[in-house]
């Protein structure tokens, strides 16, 4: 019984590190494409991010909410591997009159969850 029930544990074992790393690819490739889209679809939002930060820091998308109401407004956490912070950002592009307004805060990754940034437990992998 307890060679069997070792057996069980030890296939339970490979199957959970099996789907954790298959998450995580998941995840890094969810954070990959947000950025890739930030940055061709989003292009004011992306260069007002890098303007705020150093021209040569490393930055991630950790996520991106675009307003229902079509005004242009977007917000989401973005992630600067450079100097490993975190930042959440709301991001206004009135195209009309050319004013865009970027609201930045640094955000402690110790206080934050999956519930604010599903993608947080990668943030190693990026």
């Amino acid at each position: 019984m307890d060679a069997s029930l070792s057996r069980l544990f030890r296939k339970i074992g490979v199957e959970l590190m099996e789907s954790k790393e298959l998450t995580s690819k998941i995840l890094l490739e969810s954070v990959l494409e947000c950025t890739n889209f930030v940055a061709n679809e989003v292009p004011n939002l992306y260069s007002a991010v890098i303007e705020r930060l150093k021209q040569d820091d490393k930055v991630f998308f950790m996520n991106f909410v675009e307003d229902e109401n079509n005004q242009d407004d977007y917000y989401g956490y973005v992630y600067n591997k450079t100097n490993r912070k975190i930042y959440e950002y709301a991001f206004h592009d009135d195209k009309l009159v050319k004013n865009r307004k970027l609201s930045f805060i640094e955000k402690k990754i110790g206080e934050l969850t999956t519930k604010d940034i599903l993608e947080l437990p990668i943030i190693d992998l990026l």
